[in-house]
């Protein structure tokens, strides 16, 4: 009778040991070992970095059983382990296009900066002296006219260890740390007694909001990014040039923020791409400022103006030279807002440098101006200039390009570098379910 309960207890004990912990991701090897099946080398189905392609348990208790667990052939767990080998076959081909895409755009960035370096007169890079030349000491602004000789490595891709934690993280309940945030002053004085870190999960909070944002900003802007080649079809690229170059010495004559300059020329590019006919050159003057005055209603630009309708009246008549009167730029803005379907709060390249680069800028505070900010800010602004570097890539992965290569410039370490795609993985949701083929970059 006494061995008998032991018995009992003893595969209770057995059973609920092999009962998954809520929340945990099961490997494949787990997997078969509890439904019976033998692993290791002979058997062929425990693998080395299985840990990133297991299966998400929820942590809803499991109903108990009287009868005991049944022991499967491997020809039923072998569908478990098929769709485990296909979804690690697909989270590595993300993981290196991510590190393909931001090389490639990496290069092509290299190249504007080449190129500029062998015109250091021409009008855009006279624009951008003006205005990065009181970023910093004089030789930041000469270091950025002396472009590397050679491009940087390839990226590395992701390992998949550190794709896990990620996965794990994405899959747990949104909004824990935020809660935690709002109830942090009511037990600040006891959870300092009882070692709770305030900091910590305050810094886990904005993290987790920082990258909601992120994704929500990247989402947005796929839905609004041009086409460069329907951009070059209706705005040739020597017309566009200047009209860019007009737009940065306006805004820098104005103090206007870069995010009117960035809005102003995507709004610019995505009705040039609406109208699908060349923009008559009699209206082309009227069009930009037009841009111009939505863009510091919708950033809320420089406060002053944008709180003032009399001052930005004055700043567009200014501007406009007389050659066109304010009313007629207010129409225009009409009929730029009418064909955009008035739908023109689209992120910039801004927004997602401010997210990338946050770590490395608070890291770098105490010695004032942020190296890898100002050079990556440098190529984004040279980016503007050319539709077709502009728009050709995701604004995250044009971002992150930026980033990398003022993190190789600067000589960074590989854990910064590891940082930076492991947030634009975030960004771009590759961390999402396989079965939702539209996430991801």
């Amino acid at each position: 009778m006494t061995r008998g309960v032991l018995s009992d207890v003893t595969n209770r004990q057995a059973e609920a040991q092999a009962r998954p912990e809520p929340g945990k991701l099961l490997k494949r090897s787990e997997i078969c070992r509890q439904v019976g099946l033998a692993t290791g080398r002979d058997g062929g189905v425990a693998h080395a970095e299985d840990a990133a392609c297991g299966i998400y348990v929820d942590e809803s208790p499991a109903p108990s059983t009287a009868s005991p667990p049944s022991t499967a052939s491997a020809a039923e767990v072998a569908p478990l382990v098929e769709e485990a080998e296909e979804e690690e076959k697909r989270i590595r081909e993300l993981l290196e296009q991510l590190s393909d895409n931001i090389g490639s755009c990496a290069d092509g960035l290299l190249d504007l900066w080449a190129e500029a370096g062998l015109r250091p007169n021409s009008d855009r890079l006279l624009a951008l002296r003006n205005k990065f030349s009181s970023m910093g000491p004089p030789q930041l602004f000469d270091a950025l006219m002396r472009p590397p000789t050679r491009p940087p490595p390839r990226p590395p891709t992701l390992s998949m260890a550190d794709f896990a934690d990620m996965r794990e993280a994405s899959l747990r309940p949104q909004g824990h740390s935020a809660v935690a945030l709002d109830r942090m002053d009511a037990f600040r004085g006891d959870g300092e007694q009882n070692g709770i870190d305030l900091n910590l999960i305050s810094q886990h909070a904005v993290r987790e909001q920082a990258v909601n944002v992120a994704q929500t900003c990247h989402t947005v802007s796929e839905g609004q990014r041009p086409s460069s080649e329907a951009i070059s079809l209706h705005f040739a690229p020597e017309q566009r040039e200047p009209i860019v170059v007009y737009l940065l010495q306006v805004c820098d004559f104005a103090q206007l923020p870069d995010s009117v300059l960035y809005l102003a020329v995507c709004l610019l590019d995505r009705y040039c791409e609406s109208r699908r006919e060349p923009i008559p050159e009699d209206q082309m003057q009227m069009t930009v400022l037009a841009t111009v005055s939505i863009a510091v209603k919708v950033t809320g630009g420089n406060l002053e103006l944008s709180r003032q309708p009399a001052k930005l009246r004055k700043l567009l008549d200014d501007f406009s030279q007389r050659r066109c009167n304010v009313e007629e730029i207010f129409a225009m803005e009409l009929q730029v807002l009418a064909i955009l379907g008035f739908n023109v709060c689209t992120p910039s390249p801004l927004d997602f440098l401010d997210f990338l680069a946050a770590p490395i800028a608070a890291a770098d505070a105490s010695q004032g101006t942020c190296p890898v900010r100002c050079v990556a800010k440098f190529l984004l602004q040279l980016s503007l200039f050319d539709a077709s570097m502009h728009y050709e890539y995701p604004h995250v992965i044009l971002t992150a390009a930026a980033v990398y290569v003022a993190l190789w410039c600067t000589r960074a370490d590989e854990a910064r570098i590891a940082e930076l795609l492991q947030d634009v993985a975030l960004t771009c949701k590759l961390t999402a379910d396989a079965s939702d083929p539209q996430e991801g970059a």
